[in-house]
């Protein structure tokens, strides 16, 4: 089982610009697409005011990065079209990928660790990135959070 953690980038840019409506509308164009992207038997759902999860069953992180890429790339490559000529096509998508059970001993932790690499991702404009995290709840019920070698950008 592997999580996708996403943010749509850009919609600040676009309720400035061009308003809220114009925004909602943008998003809503944006979610079809990645749900479109989805393999048959993957699940997304609305976390947050542009934030997603993505649950991938039976999807390694190798087969995981690869929905990613693929959702990314038909995110950057969206564009809206608006009267007077105006185009929005400056929107981007930030992933952050974890998996069970190499990122985390519970969906709970799981789901940390995807969220953790997806604002590292954002710390880099827009792009994907595997998370080096294992996440695991200590008797006292607080997640310790371990890096590991060897993984990081996608």
């Amino acid at each position: 089982l592997s999580l996708l953690y996403m943010a749509v980038e850009g919609l600040d840019q676009v309720r400035a610009r061009f308003g809220a409506q114009v925004r909602s509308r943008v998003l809503e164009e944006v979610a079809g697409m990645m749900g479109a992207g989805l393999r048959l038997y993957d699940t997304l759902g609305r976390v947050g005011s542009s934030e997603y999860v993505a649950i991938l069953p039976n999807a390694d992180r190798r087969t995981a990065s690869r929905v990613a890429e693929r959702l990314s790339r038909g995110v950057e490559n969206y564009r809206h079209e608006l009267s007077g000529g105006k185009v929005i096509d400056f929107i981007l998508l930030s992933v952050g990928l974890a998996a069970y059970p190499f990122n985390g001993e519970t969906a709970d932790n799981v789901l940390a660790a995807a969220r953790n690499a997806m604002a590292e991702a954002q710390k880099g404009g827009g792009r994907i990135r595997v998370s080096d995290q294992f996440i695991r709840t200590d008797q006292r019920g607080e997640q310790v959070i371990t890096q590991m070698p060897g993984s990081g950008e996608g």
